[in-house]
């Protein structure tokens, strides 16, 4: 159980990368699908999902966020890209507001639906609400013969189909590369700007994987680029960024920061 704001933050960053590789399965012709009368159409489940997190952001635990708590009257997006960027949007506010809060303030009591509960508790539960709702769209994208993304590990799709790439990562996440859980961190920023940079499929593709040791203790996080055989050490978000663009998309590693090269 993730007990620390920390913890909380890196937890939450990891379910939502997979939620948001969920939604963006959905073929859009199929938003309206539900599988009985009384379900959730696969949009409204989006929605639902997207959202319930603002909710006891802004209205139980009172913090301010941009966007606020308007989303009674909100109109859900009616595409797949639409739902996943109100998924990200809210997911970039909730983070941001939680940053201003420490491990002191988990410990609070708050009222939970005529219980009071800690805040900690509460924000373990709404992750919780969010992976229950995440399986049950994975149904449904099965259901209506759609390629099921990995969540937790390869899918039935993915392990049938070895998709094309153009660069594989290789980041060790091992106990011993940082004592703080930068590694893990920068494993999970990396898919999200990857994506952001168009580089999760098609020609360009690049795959990341996590390894336990690439024997270069304590100077981690350690990123391997292959097939260029490129090691780079200590890599922050910032340099993440530039290896991304200048040695992924534009071929030239970023040489101050290569540890060790052939």
């Amino acid at each position: 159980m993730a007990t620390t704001m920390q913890e909380i933050l890196e937890r939450y960053a990891h379910e939502h990368a997979s939620t948001h590789a969920v939604i963006a399965a959905m073929p859009e012709v199929h938003a309206s699908f539900r599988p009985h009368e009384r379900s959730l159409s696969w949009g409204q489940l989006a929605w639902h999902v997207a959202t319930t997190p603002l909710y006891y952001v802004s209205e139980v635990f009172k913090l301010p966020t941009q966007l606020g708590w308007d989303l009674d009257n909100a109109r859900p997006p009616t595409t797949t890209a639409g739902l996943v960027q109100a998924l990200d949007d809210i997911y970039d506010e909730i983070v941001d507001a939680l940053r201003t809060k420490d491990d002191a303030w988990l410990d609070e009591m708050t009222d939970y639906h005529g219980t009071m509960k800690e805040k900690r508790w509460i924000l373990g539960h709404v992750i919780d609400h969010e992976i229950h709702h995440r399986g049950q769209m994975t149904v449904l994208l099965r259901l209506k013969d759609a390629s099921v993304p990995q969540v937790y590990g390869p899918t039935a799709d993915e392990c049938n189909e070895v998709r094309r790439f153009r660069h594989h990562l290789f980041v060790c996440t091992g106990p011993r590369c940082t004592v703080n859980g930068q590694s893990e961190a920068l494993f999970k920023l990396m898919a999200r700007r990857l994506k952001d940079h168009g580089l999760d499929k098609g020609a360009e593709a690049v795959r990341q994987t996590r390894c336990n040791c690439f024997l270069v203790c304590s100077g981690g996080p350690v990123v391997v680029v292959y097939p260029d055989n490129v090691w780079y050490r200590k890599v922050t978000p910032e340099l993440l960024d530039r290896i991304i663009t200048e040695h992924l998309q534009h071929g030239t590693p970023v040489q101050e920061h290569v540890y060790h090269q052939g």
